[in-house]
């Protein structure tokens, strides 16, 4: 009777724990307004959330390039610079 009651606990909390950890959208909001995205959604990663660089950055009203040889983003605002290159932890 032990061994049954332990198998359905388990089974029941296995089940319970695949229920509350399905996977929900990612909502990013700016300013109090969402976000959409077109190609690329926002997703977690080793429990940090990743969020599409472009679209975040436009939204906060900066511009962005892109230098495809050194793999770089450059976000501008006019008066500020930030340069981040992709696979790194530093921005300059």
């Amino acid at each position: 009777m032990k061994k049954y009651l332990f198998l359905i606990i388990a089974i029941i909390t296995t089940l319970l724990s695949t229920v509350s950890f399905a996977e929900r959208p990612i909502i990013v909001e700016v300013n109090e307004e969402k976000l959409w995205f077109n190609d690329i959604q926002p997703q977690i990663i080793n429990g940090r959330t990743m969020v599409p660089i472009r679209s975040v950055s436009e939204a906060l009203g900066l511009n962005v390039q892109w230098d495809s040889k050194t793999g770089m983003v450059i976000l501008d605002d006019g008066y500020n610079v930030i340069r981040v290159t992709i696979n790194s932890n530093n921005a300059i």
